[in-house]
């Protein structure tokens, strides 16, 4: 699919909770946020990225679904209030992807109930993206490959995602059981770690955020130091 901007067309079914997070997330980066549909990595429904204060709602599709939007407003404004997000530093596709779910894995539980107050149902998309797990993780398996630190760390974070939000999706229970494999203990083991530390922390403080995040990355999935960093959004400054 061609990107395409459809800002105008997105922009004229908010509804007044989600104008006004637009306002909120535009005054925070002194620009007007970009809605455009593209075809996105790994099949996902939407994205939000902020690259040189630009900030920019990505959606595979646009057609009058708010849900995705408002989901993805709820990332930004994490970032307004000062949540920090994990940014790979090592030039790894897989890399990239472990950082990028594990603070989505963060923002989702923290802002679900968010996202109900909103009028959106927290399920939404959740079995597709249930189905699309455990897709991947048969095809991972089927192929047999030499055991990987990075592809189990994967594993781990979909393993939290789907035990923390999608528990009761039809498509659950296949999952889990897919994971019961042997080749798959570590991941299990790595992946209940995660759950046990989202539940106790504090998501509601930019602290608390950064905390959890340090102790998933470290101390559970046993990323080297130097091969992440928290991220920070400050205010634009106003002169």
């Amino acid at each position: 699919m061609p990107d395409r901007e459809v800002s105008p067309q997105v922009r004229s079914h908010l509804i007044p909770p989600l104008q006004a997070l637009v306002a909120l997330i535009e005054d925070h980066f002194a620009h007007q946020i970009q809605f455009r549909e593209a075809t996105l990595q790994r099949g996902a429904w939407g994205c939000a990225t902020w690259g040189n204060n630009q900030p920019t709602v990505w959606l595979a599709r646009w057609d009058g679904d708010l849900s995705v939007v408002g989901h993805e407003l709820l990332h930004l404004k994490r970032r307004v209030h000062g949540h920090p997000w994990i940014r790979s530093l090592w030039p790894s596709q897989k890399r990239e992807y472990i950082a990028g779910d594990l603070y989505n894995l963060i923002d989702e539980v923290a802002f679900a109930p968010e996202f109900l107050q909103l009028g959106f149902d927290p399920r939404t998309c959740l079995e597709a993206i249930v189905r699309s797990n455990s897709a991947a993780l048969e095809e991972y398996d089927e192929q047999c490959p030499a055991p990987s630190d990075d592809a189990e760390r994967l594993v781990a974070v979909a393993l939290a995602s789907v035990i923390l939000r999608a528990p009761q999706t039809p498509s659950a229970p296949k999952f889990f059981r897919a994971l019961d494999a042997p080749q798959h203990v570590r991941a299990k083991g790595w992946g209940h770690a995660l759950v046990e530390a989202v539940q106790k922390a504090d998501l509601g403080t930019p602290q608390g955020t950064a905390h959890l995040s340090k102790r998933c990355a470290e101390e559970i999935l046993r990323l080297e130091q130097d091969s992440y960093q928290l991220k920070y959004c400050p205010r634009v400054p106003r002169w």
